[in-house]
């Protein structure tokens, strides 16, 4: 648990993000505020509340806490996406706050009440990393109008003190509490848009008692200020001019037994768990499986200098590298895990170089290492190669190949001009209720244009960074959830619906029917809720079963979506090729901007041997009709992965074979990534091909 220096306002929005960090077991030691110069009663920040701030000293009275006071010298200079450190700015006014309070006294954690704005949480969290702090944003993307009833029905009296809204009156709501504007601001909410708990400036409060406060805030005088006198949307606020406090009744002061009997609307104890039925080995027939079967590779030399050649192709602005492979010995010499790691993301980062891209545009990084207690070490390196906004990732545990500790694959949108400005990234530092804080140098999702990677979700429970307890039944639905809000957040209106294709990683084959049921359920729910007709559109999933994942999970998550209005077109065909017959699943999606096309081709056998040659024989075919039905070409391929369950051929052989197939296909050799896997989702399946191919709408990825 932590020590918390919450940052207050005055209004409810802070308040109630203090009570959520006592309630998640954190202890607050101080509160910090920023006030305006002189005798202003109102500053326009783009960062601070200011309003009711000649009150503040009361607050920290009624806390029985110690207030460290600082005052607003910048501006908002910097009002960019990411935020740089700018010495004129008013961010930098809270760094100085933060930085002198923590010459003072210890703590761990800042607490700040962000609910919708990433202009006020990057900067908090920008403060907090630079001054080796935690960011506590219980409050982040809540429900509004969940939230502000759940304050309510906490014990926050809080008052408006500012309205600028249509059909909010200085005369007639200054002063109001929020229980008296709770249904009006539901109603405003249908009539106009706005924001519930008033975020988008509708309208500012304070905080007069909470089950925090030892002593309650009294305004004994106030007058209202009409700062504008608009006929639409007035604006107007109050100005204290004599406030006291004083005692609470005793049992109106225990904040713990208060806070026990209000729980937060996304508490651990409200996740809905999957039946316990999906993970019977015996209804099921599912057992451990272990492959006889070969794949046979006939070429008589072996090209030794692939395994240290990166493979790269282009589409469009895209570029996909791949066959990044970290080695354990250098020269006869065994190197730590941090040098193998600092070996491939250098490699990585001067082939980006010279393709004219670096790891700063990465729109995902697939890594996979063979032992994941080297998780946090190779976390140390690999971050020092990126910069804000890092690109999305899944990190999984594989049994490598021998004398290989790390696997790279990585997709880069390196556009030039004005296109260069359109890759976004959600990075969200700070613990909430909403979905898991970054564990590792990575955003939770990555966007260009309509086109969504979303980084390898697992069951953490968000406002504690732990794994939800309950086993795989609590991880599946958890971490899909997560993926859920992840793609909400983004305003991508039908969220799961949206996804085109994923990858499921787990790390038993036991646990393939509880995660389809938790997929299923998650996209039945979704169409159920959905405010438009586009039908249940499924999804291409992929479900993989590998050694480890991060913190232990039994499952994760990895997607791409696409929004706007589409069309799904599915298919699903299969052949008998002899001594191996192949299925293929395909998802065509026509959207707006851009056209999508993902396809698993799976190769089964039960007893006989056969060549990897006659199996590229049949996914190349297989690959040209998919691209030519639906007027695809392969330099429209994003990427292609090809699992194979370890153990059936060597790794080495089956990735000079698979280049020499592609090299007979194009003129350009679209890279792949090879990965070996535990085992895959039917117990006779031996090799799946997962690829991903994208154009846009006029022609070029690159318009």
């Amino acid at each position: 648990m932590m020590r918390v220096v919450a940052l207050i306002s005055g209004g409810k929005d802070s308040c109630y993000n203090m009570m959520q960090c006592v309630q998640q077991g954190h202890t607050i030691v101080a509160l910090a505020n920023l006030k305006p110069r002189g005798e202003v009663d109102e500053l326009d920040s783009y960062m601070y509340q200011t309003v009711g701030h000649n009150a503040i000293d009361l607050y920290a009275e009624a806390m029985d806490l110690p207030l460290y006071r600082g005052t607003i010298q910048g501006s908002s200079v910097d009002q960019g996406k990411v935020y740089t450190e700018n010495q004129g700015d008013e961010v930098e006014d809270l760094y100085k706050l933060l930085k002198n309070i923590k010459e003072n006294i210890e703590f761990d954690a800042v607490s700040t009440g962000a609910i919708l704005s990433d202009y006020q949480r990057i900067r908090v969290e920008h403060v907090c990393s630079r001054l080796g702090l935690s960011s506590l944003a219980y409050l982040w993307q809540r429900d509004q109008t969940e939230l502000l009833g759940e304050m309510i029905s906490s014990g926050v009296e809080a008052i408006l003190i500012k309205v600028a809204a249509m059909d909010l009156s200085p005369k007639r709501h200054l002063g109001l509490p929020i229980a008296d504007v709770y249904s009006l601001m539901c109603k405003l909410k249908d009539k106009y848009g706005s924001n519930v708990c008033g975020e988008g400036g509708e309208y500012e409060t304070f905080t007069l008692d909470c089950p925090l406060f030892k002593k309650k805030i009294v305004i004994d005088e106030s007058e209202s200020v009409i700062h504008s006198d608009d006929a639409f949307a007035p604006v107007g606020f109050l100005r204290f001019k004599k406030m006291h406090v004083e005692d609470k009744e005793l049992d109106k002061v225990n904040s713990e037994l208060c806070l026990e009997n209000h729980k937060c609307g996304e508490s651990c104890d409200k996740l809905e768990v999957l039946p316990d039925n999906t993970t019977d080995r015996k209804e099921k027939g599912i057992v451990e499986r272990r492959l006889n079967i070969k794949i046979l590779t006939s070429q008589p030399e072996l090209r030794k200098e692939l395994q240290g050649r990166i493979l790269f192709s282009r589409c469009g602005d895209y570029i996909w590298l791949s066959g990044i492979y970290g080695h354990c010995t250098v020269e006869g010499e065994k190197l730590a895990i941090e040098d193998v790691t600092r070996n491939v993301f250098q490699s990585l980062q001067d082939t980006l170089s010279s393709l004219k891209a670096s790891l700063s545009d990465g729109m995902m990084v697939h890594l996979f290492v063979k032992n994941m207690d080297d998780f946090a070490k190779v976390n140390s390196v690999y971050k020092r190669f990126l910069s804000v906004n890092p690109p999305a990732r899944a990190c999984i545990q594989l049994n490598l190949p021998e004398d290989v500790a790390i696997q790279v694959d990585c997709l880069v949108f390196a556009a030039e001009g004005a296109n260069n400005s359109l890759r976004e990234a959600m990075h969200v530092q700070s613990i909430s209720h909403w979905a898991p804080a970054n564990i590792g140098p990575y955003s939770q999702a990555t966007k260009v244009r309509d086109t969504i990677f979303v980084s390898g979700s697992i069951g953490l429970w968000p406002s504690a960074m732990t794994m939800v307890s309950g086993g795989i039944l609590r991880e599946a639905p958890l971490s899909l959830q997560h993926v859920d809000k992840i793609l909400t957040a983004l305003n991508v209106v039908e969220s799961l619906q949206s996804v085109v294709h994923g990858f499921c990683f787990l790390t038993s084959s036991v646990s393939v029917p509880v995660a389809k049921k938790a997929w299923s359920c998650a996209l039945k729910d979704k169409c159920e809720n959905s405010k438009t007709e586009k039908g249940s559109p499924t999804g291409l999933m992929s479900y993989i079963i590998v050694p480890a994942l991060p913190k232990g999970a039994l499952i994760e998550w990895h997607v791409v979506a696409q929004e706007s209005d589409f069309q799904h077109l599915y298919n699903s065909t299969s052949a008998d090729r002899g001594s191996f017959s192949v299925v293929v699943k395909s998802i065509a999606v026509k959207g707006n901007i851009n056209s999508s096309f993902a396809a698993n081709i799976a190769v089964e056998s039960t007893s006989a041997d056969f060549t990897l040659e006659e199996v590229m024989v049949t996914f190349v075919n297989e690959l040209k009709c998919c691209t030519s039905q639906h007027d695809f070409s392969l330099s429209h391929l994003m990427y292609l992965r090809i699992f194979y369950v370890k153990g059936v051929m060597d790794h080495w052989n089956a990735q000079d074979l698979i280049h020499r197939s592609l090299e007979r296909t194009a003129v350009l050799v679209p890279a792949f990534s090879l990965i070996p896997v535990d085992a895959l989702e039917k117990e006779n399946t031996v090799m799946l091909f997962c690829y991903f191919l994208q154009k846009a709408e006029n022609g070029s990825l690159a318009d």
